[in-house]
């Protein structure tokens, strides 16, 4: 009896951190960057797991920010630039050089 009651606590004391881990996962995949780290107190395989999604999590809030910010600044420099700019779209065939002019704003990836 008292194996059995051990092995229930143990148990307990395993899933409750993976359950912890599993609400904050769902929490930061809806965008959620701001819940509370998991706690990372224990020294085993699931602190380890712990201290490595917390620096994940704050790491994808970091990346998320600068997106964001880098968003900001090129719709204030796309709402900012002369109007001719962007708007002719050029390309290569192989005998001529065509342009064509876009009714809609150019879109562009940053690298």
């Amino acid at each position: 009896m008292a194996f059995g009651t051990i092995l229930v606590i143990s148990l307990l004391g395993m899933l409750r951190p993976i359950q912890e881990l599993s609400k904050r996962s769902h929490e930061i995949g809806q965008g959620m960057f701001d819940t509370p780290d998991v706690d990372e107190s224990r020294s085993d395989e699931i602190g380890d797991m712990a201290k490595a999604f917390n620096a994940m999590k704050r790491s994808m809030k970091r990346q998320v920010s600068l997106l964001e910010e880098q968003n900001r600044i090129k719709s204030a420099l796309y709402q900012k630039r002369p109007r001719h700019w962007g708007s002719r779209t050029c390309w290569r065939n192989r005998n001529s050089r065509r342009c064509a002019v876009r009714s809609t704003p150019i879109s562009c990836s940053i690298r």
